[in-house]
């Protein structure tokens, strides 16, 4: 089931739903659009060994840059997090898609499930 606007703004009066900061203009008619934070992970290249079957430093990979404004060049791939923290109870979870606005200018984002109970910023992957 997708909550409804209605729904939404229920589980959030309620306290079931925690998102900050909200703004009433971001409650859509199915869903809350979220903002891009400030942090944006740029892949770098290296010879490291990914290692799937052990603890992964995935810092060896990305480059965290803090940022307002950043340029995303053709088929690029970095990750973001949203500026909003999200907090979601233990019975309902999210899903992140981009507005098809976005997706006409070129921008791909893969399904994204933010799990129930989830607390935190999302963190997200785009593709130019």
């Amino acid at each position: 089931m997708i909550l409804s606007d209605f729904d939404l703004k229920n589980y959030i009066a309620g306290g079931r739903l925690y998102i900050d900061p909200l703004f009433d203009d971001t409650i859509r008619e199915n869903g809350v659009d979220l903002r891009i934070g400030y942090q944006i992970a740029r892949l770098v290249s290296t010879k490291e060994v990914f290692d799937t079957k052990g603890n992964v430093d995935t810092s060896k990979f990305y480059k965290i840059i803090e940022a307002e404004e950043f340029i995303l060049e053709a088929d690029e791939k970095i990750l973001i997090t949203t500026l909003e923290r999200v907090r979601l109870p233990s019975d309902l979870m999210g899903f992140v898609q981009l507005r098809s606005s976005f997706a006409r200018a070129g921008l791909l984002l893969p399904p994204t499930i933010i799990d129930a109970g989830f607390d935190g910023n999302i963190t997200i992957e785009v593709r130019g």
